[in-house]
């Protein structure tokens, strides 16, 4: 049955007296599996000569063909009693919502057209992922979610039914895509010690980072930091669905890290790490796309997966700029009922693109009862989005206010966004998603969609500009983080993660941090990164004399013991550490370490600094800048 959420949000009418298709298999399905699917529809009451029914296969499928019975998806059909039809198949993928429906949006839409019509009670088969020639079938997403074909019908063959012509069955079918066998434990730890115990959360993943629901087995947690315990042994039965949390005793507060072992495998946390400052470290991702623009999933699902899989404190989504008055004000809804204060804290979220130059920018707010159409005032907004809509300093008008912080999603834009002053609430930039890194052309993990090489932060910061660091995934599974890599209808890089330094997880202490760029941004690890010049956090602007020196301190600890420290002054490289050789010669327990202070000095004019991570296993976190101005 189609969940009533995402009836709503497919903007179709829904008929009544039309049936619905019957799928086989149905229910739970192994992800990245191939699947002959048998897709039947009885004809409740007579269709027209000329009627319709479409089935939307979504993108994280087999792309559904006629054209060669031997390879994935071909598709075919027969109706009982034989009745003439013809077929064709939509497989555009621009994400736009198209005059057949939602073709583009999120799938590829096969129309079975009669060209007869049809009595009461025949019956359409049809099989995708045929395998009767021995093709593989059709593959189905490799990543956990619930997930619809949609099917809609114009039973009268003349297209009356509002929006697109077709009217979406009262019941449809859901599948389940379930993970694999357990290969590997993901455990996560809170970034900052906070009191003598703190919870830590250990799930049972599959190779492709997927969710073992129905693992049962016994890990053995360990901690190898003096006076660190770890409760144990972690039993699992089906009934924990995958996911179970433990508790870690620390009352040295002691830097730690904790390990599983378990007879098929082994994981490692994030490191957990002591303050000096009252601050925590706060992940999350505000970057996701759900069914109310071109992603999968309703909001709540998108908050709910934050919260329960990706482990994150914060979140938020970003559908596009077509939201209707419904969407939105279901996603103000869901942001609100999933605000927990001290437990997870939710944001308002939402992306335009500003086609003028190609330029797509995420919007963040910690306001609830933000006004999207007085806000987005323009009448070109729900034609479609990634097409003209406002011109970039309609725009920055539009957008300058102070309950909005304005992100540059730097995908795209060809460099002419730095052609505009930008309004003072544009105070953080995306430097990775999964698009790639956007960081400076050839820079490592490079951006798939960045054209032009002046659209990269260090020519941000070489303008004047002054934002903080920030990660998200763009994703369009309705996943956010790291979990998945799907961009609506292919793979990219895995997603991004935010870290906020805030004084305690609420909505206006995130905010605070926020306004404040004192953020950092990472590639989906959880790396600790703790950078400060003249007792001044990241993202702060320090005013000093001319030749006075700064006192820098850096504290990163790793997810894994391998990486490479960079401090970069003025987008170039002054000082590096390898944490092989640092300190010199090595302390035994700081594998993975670098806790150092030092003196920058000949400081004459005004600079910014930031620092960079690189892991052995590729993955990069960037600290937020620190800008420097010379007085005198």
């Amino acid at each position: 049955m189609l969940n009533q959420d995402v009836a709503r949000l497919m903007h179709e009418e829904t008929i009544d007296g039309y049936g619905a298709i019957r799928t086989t298999p149905d229910g739970d399905i192994t992800a990245d599996s191939w699947q002959e699917f048998t897709i039947t529809y009885t004809a409740p009451a007579p269709i027209a000569k000329g009627g319709s029914l479409r089935l939307t296969i979504p993108h994280c499928f087999s792309t559904p063909q006629t054209d060669a019975p031997a390879l994935p998806g071909f598709v075919r059909a027969t109706v009982t009693p034989a009745i003439d039809l013809s077929i064709t198949i939509d497989v555009r993928y621009t994400c736009i919502f198209f005059e057949n429906g939602h073709t583009g949006k999120f799938g590829k839409s096969i129309f079975v057209v009669f060209n007869e019509p049809v009595p009461q009670g025949a019956t359409l088969t049809l099989r995708y992922g045929d395998r009767s020639t021995g093709a593989p079938g059709a593959k189905v997403p490799y990543f956990n979610c619930t997930i619809y074909l949609l099917a809609a019908i114009d039973p009268h063959g003349d297209r009356r039914a509002p929006y697109s012509g077709y009217s979406m069955l009262a019941d449809q079918c859901g599948l389940r895509i379930v993970g694999k066998r357990a290969s590997a434990v993901r455990l996560v730890l809170p970034s900052v010690i906070n009191g003598d115990a703190s919870t830590g959360t250990a799930q049972m993943v599959d190779a492709l980072g997927n969710i073992d629901r129905g693992f049962a087995g016994t890990l053995q947690l360990i901690s190898e930091t003096p006076g660190v315990t770890v409760a144990q042994p972690l039993t699992f039965t089906p009934q924990d669905g995958g996911a179970k949390s433990f508790q870690v005793i620390n009352p040295s507060r002691r830097d730690c890290v904790v390990e599983a072992v378990w007879d098929d495998g082994y994981g490692s946390s994030n490191p957990s790490v002591a303050r000096d400052d009252g601050h925590g470290v706060y992940w999350g991702d505000y970057h996701v796309h759900t069914y109310a623009s071109d992603g999968l999933g309703t909001a709540r699902e998108a908050l709910a997966h934050a919260r329960d899989t990706g482990c994150f404190n914060f979140a938020a989504t970003a559908d596009h700029e077509i939201l209707t008055k419904y969407d939105w004000a279901y996603a103000q809804t869901a942001v609100q009922d999933a605000y927990r204060p001290h437990a997870f804290a939710t944001l308002l979220g939402f992306e335009v693109s500003v086609h003028e130059l190609s330029q797509d920018y995420c919007l963040i707010s910690a306001n609830p009862d933000l006004n999207l159409d007085a806000l987005l005032d323009f009448p070109t907004r729900h034609k479609t989005y990634h097409s003209p809509v406002v011109t970039l300093a309609e725009f920055y008008r539009m957008m300058d206010r102070e309950d909005i912080i304005i992100v540059p999603h730097f995908h795209c834009g060809h460099g002419k966004i730095f052609d505009h002053t930008p309004p003072a609430n544009l105070r953080l930039a995306e430097i990775y998603s999964c698009w790639g890194n956007h960081e400076y052309e050839g820079c490592p993990l490079p951006s798939y969609g960045n054209d032009h090489k002046l659209n990269t932060i260090h020519n941000l910061l070489a303008k004047g500009w002054r934002c903080g660091l920030v990660a998200g995934s763009d994703s369009h599974a309705g996943q956010g983080g790291p979990t998945t890599d799907w961009l609506r209808s292919r793979q990219r890089y895995r997603g991004g993660l935010t870290a906020i330094v805030a004084k305690e997880l609420t909505r206006e202490s995130l905010w605070e941090a926020l306004l404040a760029r004192r953020t950092y941004a990472t590639t989906g690890a959880r790396i600790y990164v703790d950078f400060r010049i003249n007792g001044q956090h990241m993202g702060s602007e320090l005013k000093i004399r001319k030749d006075e020196k700064l006192q820098v301190r850096l504290k990163v600890h790793g997810t894994v013991n391998d990486f490479l420290v960079e401090l970069f002054e003025n987008n170039r490289i002054v000082r590096t550490i390898d944490v092989i050789t640092y300190p010199y010669p090595p302390a035994l327990g700081r594998n993975g370490i670098v806790d150092t202070e030092f003196t920058l000095d000949g400081i004459t004019d005004s600079r910014w600094y930031y620092v960079r991570v690189s892991q052995r296993d590729w993955h990069l976190a960037w600290s937020s800048p620190i800008w420097v101005d010379v007085e005198g």
